[in-house]
């Protein structure tokens, strides 16, 4: 009896807990006001299906990334090169390679060497690019397995520069996923027109500083960029003075004498160095901040900026003002990203899908009850009351999850509510067939559980492995709940129902449809157990234990009367 009463203590405690996590998807506005915030957020939120929204499907450019993987191996190449005396001409990028000339043949074995040596000055030591003779030139390709590993991190280095950039717009609840190897998926509910959310997502906001060629400048390395108004060309050192990287922090403000729109911009402190060193050696240059290839401004460098901070100024827009402040807080992206889909849902599309999913899943779970009750009656009953409590479980650990209902979730809740109907249907079954044998109740009972134990396993193991599958094939996103779901029902429906199922077997006859009672034959045991002169009841916690069992320390199987009720 004591392990009874602790095990309903145990069960009770994990149901109360569960359903009180669940509870805040219940409340109405009015009871909401009483209670804490951080209860009230404890909810399942609705996706995009159900509540409307938008959905974007961004796609990485891994060709750009990989061009600039290449620029930066031929930079380090001719580096190494100048240190070690070699002689070697312009780099070019030739369809997908790198081929770097050597001015002299009999430096190509030693500058050979020295590529493939640059080639392994990688964390893990792998190779970056194989390295080729052709001619008089080094031939540079990127591996595969390094070309894998650099689109991996780009893509999981997008992915927290999109959700920071959403975090910073203030949108509530975005979903931010992988989508296979160069896809970012973003569903962000609630937002019926994604334009401006598209142009933010999709601006790269890669910034470096340059400084503007002088009229002079004879064996530096130049390009040419457009003005961000469209007008002018701007002669740019290909060097770049430094990178946007080292930008800290930005906000928008208003020039205190023009009254227009600026972006201050604060650097980290290695930042601030360089800055400080840069403006003090370059007086009189005209430094041009550049921003995804277009010059912002280039202004001249007046006297010595230190502090580590400065303005951006260029015309702006309050709006643009803001969305550029907000891309170099949130840092640029790797590499550009790509619409590749876009799908808007309206929300009178998402309430009816919401309207449908209540409608069909109150008349499943009505035939349900009706079909245990009709068939099983009190047992089907209680099956009822463990499937109900299973479905709270289940929304408690959603909630307190954080997770995010979609029509597939409740497909995978529908399919978790007939797993758990089929169990009871086994467990049920198999009591009646040990019931028909003319067995007792309670062992009906006992080797009905345990019996149908093994298949319920054996279907919860085999129904996990599959569900555990479903990530990769389309149309997955069930697979949470019904993972969730699989748990919480193996909980419910065994052991509550079982231990509920103990105490109501009193009162159920042994009619060998069901469970017998249990009550009846311990007087019949017990009489013929006095008239054999067996003190059976004399034991401290005299009860029927079960088959071989042992009652207050009383072997009750070697009573006579044992012998004669067992026939």
């Amino acid at each position: 009896m004591k392990s009874l009463r602790s095990r309903a203590v145990v069960y009770g405690l994990v149901i109360a807990l569960g359903l009180l996590s669940a509870l805040p998807n219940l409340l109405s506005h009015n009871l909401s006001g009483k209670l804490p915030d951080w209860y009230l957020k404890n909810t399942v939120s609705l996706g995009l299906d159900l509540q409307g929204g938008s959905h974007l499907l961004l796609q990485a450019d891994l060709e750009d990334l990989f061009s600039g993987e290449r620029q930066a191996i031929a930079e380090e190449l001719a580096r190494t090169l100048r240190e070690a005396g070699i002689r070697y001409g312009r780099a070019l990028m030739i369809g997908g390679r790198v081929e770097v000339p050597v001015r002299q043949s009999d430096q190509l074995p030693e500058a050979a060497n020295l590529a493939r040596e640059l080639a392994r000055e990688t964390p893990d030591g792998s190779r970056r690019f194989e390295v080729d003779q052709s001619g008089e030139r080094l031939v540079l390709t990127l591996t595969e397995a390094w070309r894998e590993s650099v689109s991996r991190d780009a893509v999981e280095r997008s992915l927290e520069v999109v959700r920071r950039r959403l975090d910073e717009t203030g949108l509530v609840d975005p979903s931010i996923t992988r989508q296979g190897s160069d896809g970012i998926l973003v569903q962000m509910p609630g937002v019926a027109d994604p334009g401006e959310i598209r142009q933010l997502l999709g601006t790269t906001a890669k910034m470096s500083f340059h400084w503007v060629t002088r009229e002079m400048g004879e064996g530096v390395a130049v390009f040419s960029l457009p003005g961000a108004d469209g007008e002018g060309q701007y002669q740019l050192e290909k060097r770049v003075a430094m990178p946007g990287e080292r930008i800290r922090d930005a906000q928008m403000a208003f020039n205190p004498d023009t009254s227009e729109p600026t972006v201050n911009f604060e650097l980290d402190n290695e930042g601030a160095r360089l800055f400080d060193d840069m403006t003090r050696d370059n007086i009189g240059r005209a430094l041009a901040i550049v921003l995804d290839g277009k010059v912002i401004t280039a202004p001249v460098i007046r006297s010595v900026i230190g502090g580590g901070s400065g303005e951006i100024s260029g015309a702006f827009t309050t709006r643009e003002a803001s969305n550029l402040a907000l891309l170099l807080r949130a840092g640029a992206l790797p590499a550009p990203l790509h619409v590749a889909e876009e799908r808007t849902v309206g929300p009178d599309l998402g309430s009816d899908a919401i309207a449908m999913g209540l409608t069909t899943g109150l008349l499943g779970a009505a035939m349900v009850i009706a079909f245990m009750v009709g068939l099983y009656g009190r047992w089907g009953l209680i099956a009822c009351v463990g499937l109900t409590v299973n479905i709270g479980l289940l929304f408690g650990v959603l909630s307190l999850l954080g997770a995010t209902l979609t029509l597939p979730g409740i497909a995978g809740i529908i399919l978790t509510i007939g797993m758990a109907v089929d169990a009871n249907i086994l467990i049920n079954e198999r009591i009646r067939e040990e019931s028909r044998k003319g067995k007792p109740a309670w062992m009906a009972l006992r080797q009905g559980f345990g019996k149908a134990y093994i298949t319920i396993l054996d279907s919860n193991v085999t129904t996990l492995i599959a569900v555990c599958r479903l990530p990769s094939v389309p149309g997955w996103q069930w697979a949470g709940a019904g993972i969730c779901g699989h748990h919480w029902y193996w909980f419910v429906d065994v052991p509550v129902y079982r231990n509920c199922g103990y105490p109501a077997d009193h009162g159920v006859a042994n009619s060998g449809q069901g469970p017998g009672a249990v009550g009846d034959f311990r007087h019949r045991l017990a009489g013929q157990a006095q008239r054999e002169g067996c003190e059976l009841y004399a034991c401290p916690r005299g009860r029927i234990a079960g088959i071989g069992g042992v009652v207050g320390g009383c072997h009750w199987p070697a009573c006579p009367a044992w012998a004669e009720i067992r026939r």
